[in-house]
């Protein structure tokens, strides 16, 4: 998705696509470059999402470099890009800067957005200023952005309680699933992203995971207290017996830097069944995973299930 910017019409195409907000800046203007633009691209026709980018007209490269910081990217938004190099070159003073990865939560028509550029002496290597570079991200071309990938099962379906890593396309995240399942990953400008497995042939449902943005702050014992009581409540709203299992945690302890706290449960469901439930708290985020049980637990189905719920790993 880096490309180099050759001729001037695509000049000029990339510095339009980031003017818009280029005035929506900090009075007080930098010493060591100029801002010529703050905005986003588009990714490719598949992936159509906003890639936030910045535009800067240094005005001594032998003395100064910058590194740039985009935050809150990906679906978890805890993401962040750094590049030290540009991605785009203008012309020998100025230089474009574009994101790997996608802002996937955002509001229409525009979203407040913030990149930091960090300034270093290019003899000492030392930062010399970081500035925050605040603006309004124009988002109106991206109202109609859906994604809904359907991929078949990896083997055939030779063992109900087999498990294999299964990476998703836009979850940071990687999970031990069935590889005889059919998946399905989902998101849109709602801010709901769903990953759900079916049974390849029967198509009944075995799991979802399904991502929530949310704010939270600093996850202390009351607030997590809290969590667990209002999932209780959710999930036993119509009078449905709700089995508490208790806390847990994630197996990778990378993963758990994200996954802050998990909390799994039993809930009946109105046909008679028993749902096994799974919730995670992100700084970010409410990750809720669930599975349909065929038996009542205990059985080798529930610990499959439970399993599943603790392998959770980063990419």
């Amino acid at each position: 998705m880096v490309h180099l910017i050759r001729n001037v019409a695509a000049v000029a195409l990339l510095v339009l696509c980031v003017a818009s907000a280029a005035k929506a800046q900090n009075p007080h203007a930098p010493i060591y470059y100029n801002v010529i633009g703050l905005g986003s691209s588009e990714g490719d026709s598949a992936f159509w999402y906003p890639y936030p980018m910045a535009v800067l007209e240094m005005k001594d490269t032998t003395t100064h470099i910058v590194r740039l910081r985009f935050p809150y990217l990906g679906i978890l938004g805890n993401e962040e890009d750094t590049l030290t190099s540009p991605t785009h070159l203008l012309d020998s003073m100025t230089f474009g800067f574009r994101a790997a990865r996608p802002i996937l939560h955002f509001a229409l028509p525009s979203t407040p957005y913030v990149v930091m550029v960090e300034t270093i002496d290019r003899n000492t290597g030392k930062v010399v200023e970081i500035r925050p570079l605040p603006y309004r991200m124009s988002t109106e071309r991206f109202a109609n952005t859906r994604i809904d990938k359907v991929r078949e099962p990896e083997s055939n379906l030779a063992h109900a309680l087999l498990r294999r890593e299964f990476k998703p396309a836009l979850l940071p995240l990687t999970i031990d699933v069935n590889p005889g399942w059919r998946s399905r990953e989902q998101f849109d400008t709602s801010g709901t992203y769903s990953l759900s497995f079916n049974h390849p042939t029967t198509n009944e449902l075995e799991l979802t995971v399904t991502v929530r943005s949310a704010s939270i702050a600093d996850i202390d014992s009351a607030s997590w207290e809290q969590f667990k009581e209002q999932a209780r409540i959710t999930f036993g709203e119509r009078g449905i017996a709700v089995n508490s299992v208790g806390d847990f945690a994630v197996e990778d302890p990378a993963a758990r830097s994200t996954l802050k706290a998990g909390y799994e449960l039993l809930a009946k469901r109105e046909d008679g069944g028993t749902d096994y439930i799974a919730a995670y708290l992100t700084p970010k985020a409410v990750i809720l995973l669930m599975a349909p049980l065929s038996e009542p637990a205990p059985s080798a189905e529930y610990d499959y299930f439970r399993a599943i719920a603790r392998s959770f790993r980063l990419k």
